[in-house]
C-alpha cells in the first residue's frame, strides 16, 4: 500500500505510484467508472446523434470519477491538477509524472542495495529483508534488469562481520546450490550462538565482578600472585572470577577458542606474543607423549 495522509496517498514515486494506481482502479472499477477515467469502454454518450453530446449519466459519472481521483492523492497533487478538469486528464497528468522508470531512483537504489554489503552492525534478518526489498523496488523501475539471487548471497556473505567467516566459508565450500533461505539460516544459527555467547560472559562477569567484591571485603585478593601459582590456585582464581569474560568457560580469554575466532583473537594469535606462549606448550605436549 501506499503512505497515506488523512486527505489521500502521498505521491512520492514509483513504489507509491504504484499502489495508488491499483487502490484507485479497484475504486473505479467497483463502480463502473474506469472508461471515464482511461478511455477504454465507450461512455454512455456514443448513443447519443449529437457528436460530444452527454447524456446526464454521463455527467454524473465523469463528475464522480473525477471526485474519486481527487480524493484519492494528497492536498499538494490536488493542488498541482485543480486547472484541470476532465478526470482522463487529472489521470494521465499523474500518471507521466511518476509511471515512467526514474534513473536517478534507480541508480539510488542499486546503490542501498550495495551499501546492505557494510551494515555489519545489522541482524541478519534485516539484511535480507532490505535486500530482497530493494530487488522489488529496482525491478519496479526497470524490468529488464536481472538481479540474480546469488547476487543477494554475495551481498548478505559480504555483510557479516569476522566471526562468521568459517560459517560462509563451509557455505562456500559446499557443492550443493546455495539459496538464499539456506544461507539465512546458517547465519542465523551462527548469530544466535554468538549472541548466547556473550550472554553468557555478560552474566559471568558480572558474577565475577560480585564475588570478587565480597572476597576483598573478607580477605583481600592478591591477583598478581595468584596469577603465578600453580594450577589449584589458578582454577580458584578462574571460579572466582567467573572464567573466561568472553564464553565463560575455566579458561582465561587467550585459551579459549570462541575469542580466537573473533577478529581480535586472531590478532592475537598471529603476533609474537602469542607464538611465544604455544612454543612452551608444544615442546611440553612433546615431552608427554
Amino acid at each position: 500500500m501506499g503512505k497515506k495522509d488523512y486527505k489521500g496517498t502521498i505521491l512520492d514515486g514509483r513504489d507509491s505510484f504504484d499502489s495508488w494506481k491499483m487502490d484507485l482502479e479497484d475504486s473505479l472499477l467497483s463502480d463502473d467508472l474506469m472508461s471515464y477515467v482511461t478511455g477504454e469502454a465507450t461512455p454512455e454518450s456514443s448513443g447519443l446523434s449529437t457528436p460530444g453530446e452527454k447524456s446526464a449519466a454521463d455527467i454524473k459519472n465523469i463528475s464522480l470519477a473525477r471526485m474519486k481521483i481527487r480524493q484519492s492523492i494528497d492536498q499538494i497533487h490536488k493542488n498541482s491538477v485543480n486547472h484541470l478538469i476532465d478526470p482522463r486528464a487529472i489521470y494521465q497528468s499523474l500518471v507521466n509524472r511518476y509511471a515512467a522508470s526514474n534513473k536517478a531512483r534507480l541508480r539510488q537504489l542499486i546503490r542501498m542495495m550495495y551499501d546492505v554489503s557494510t551494515q555489519t552492525n545489522r541482524t541478519v534478518q534485516e539484511k535480507v529483508d532490505d535486500l530482497k526489498r530493494l530487488r522489488a523496488q529496482i525491478n519496479s523501475q526497470d524490468k529488464d534488469i536481472v538481479i540474480h539471487e546469488q547476487l543477494l548471497i554475495c551481498f548478505l556473505q559480504m555483510s557479516m562481520d569476522d566471526a562468521f567467516d568459517t560459517t560462509i566459508e563451509i557455505l562456500n565450500a559446499s557443492t550443493d546450490t546455495l539459496t538464499m533461505e539456506k544461507v539465512q539460516s546458517a547465519l542465523e544459527s551462527k548469530e544466535l550462538e554468538l549472541v548466547d555467547v556473550t550472554i553468557k560472559g555478560e552474566t559471568a562477569q558480572f558474577a565475577g565482578r560480585r564475588r570478587s567484591a565480597r572476597n576483598r571485603k573478607d580477605k583481600g585478593t592478591n591477583r598478581s600472585k595468584t596469577l603465578d601459582s600453580g594450577g589449584d590456585t589458578k582454577e580458584e582464581y578462574l571460579k572466582e572470577a567467573g572464567g573466561c569474560w568472553c564464553c565463560g568457560g575455566m579458561h582465561f580469554k587467550h585459551d579459549c577458542a570462541v575469542w580466537h575466532q573473533t577478529k581480535a583473537g586472531k590478532t592475537w594469535l598471529a603476533s609474537e606474543k602469542a607464538k611465544a606462549k604455544v612454543a612452551p606448550e608444544k615442546q611440553g605436549e612433546g615431552k608427554r607423549g
